[in-house]
C-alpha cells in the first residue's frame, strides 16, 4: 500500500511554505506533486498556512467596485480582463456579495456564466490549479475542519466544490 503522508513531519519557514505553494501551480506535474507531498508532511504549520492563503480576499473594496463595473463595460478588453480576474476570485464570498448587490444584470449574468463554465471545463487558471492542489494537500493532512469551512464557501466556486468532495472522502475513511 502506498504511503500518502510521511511518517515524520517537517518544520517549514514561512518562505519555504510560500515557495511550495507557488510550486503547486507549476505546469510540470512532477514538481507540483512533490510540493503537495512536502506540504502534506508539514503538519499544523502547513494547514494553518494553506488555510490562510485559501480564504484570503483577492480584491480590495475599491478594486472590487471597478471590477464589477468592468464586467458590464462596453469595452471588450476591460470586460475580458474583468472576466479573467473574476475566475481567480470565485472563492471569495465578498466578490459574490458584491455581484448580487450590483444593479447590473449584465454583470450578474456574466458572473454566473463564468462560474458555470469554470465548473464544466478543465482547470486552466494557474491560481485555480494552485487552489485545487492545496486542497489535495489539506486532504492528505486530514485537515477536516479547514476543508469543512472551505466547503461552505460560495457554492458556485470550484474551491468550495473541491473542498466539499475532500470532506466527503475524509468522512468515508472514518467509517
Amino acid at each position: 500500500m502506498w504511503q500518502l503522508v510521511p511518517d515524520t513531519l517537517r518544520e517549514f519557514a514561512e518562505k519555504d511554505l510560500e515557495k511550495l505553494r507557488e510550486q503547486l501551480s507549476d505546469k510540470d506535474g512532477g514538481v507540483a506533486y512533490k510540493a503537495i507531498r512536502m506540504l502534506a508532511g508539514g503538519g499544523q504549520a502547513a494547514i494553518t498556512y494553506l488555510h490562510r492563503r485559501l480564504v484570503e480576499r483577492t480584491l480590495d473594496p475599491d478594486r472590487l467596485k471597478r471590477f464589477i463595473a468592468d464586467l458590464s463595460n462596453d469595452d471588450v478588453v476591460l470586460r475580458d480582463k474583468a472576466s479573467r480576474e473574476f475566475e481567480d476570485s470565485l472563492h471569495d464570498p465578498t466578490v459574490w456579495s458584491a455581484i448580487e448587490a450590483t444593479q447590473s444584470d449584465e454583470a450578474k449574468g456574466r458572473a454566473r456564466m463564468i462560474a458555470e463554465t469554470q465548473q464544466a471545463t478543465p482547470i486552466v487558471s494557474l491560481s485555480t490549479v494552485r487552489r485545487h492542489r492545496a486542497i489535495w494537500a489539506l486532504e492528505l493532512l486530514g485537515a477536516f475542519e479547514v476543508l469543512d469551512e472551505l466547503s461552505k464557501g460560495p457554492s458556485q466556486a470550484r474551491q468550495s466544490i473541491e473542498a466539499k468532495a475532500a470532506v466527503a472522502r475524509l468522512r468515508s475513511l472514518k467509517k
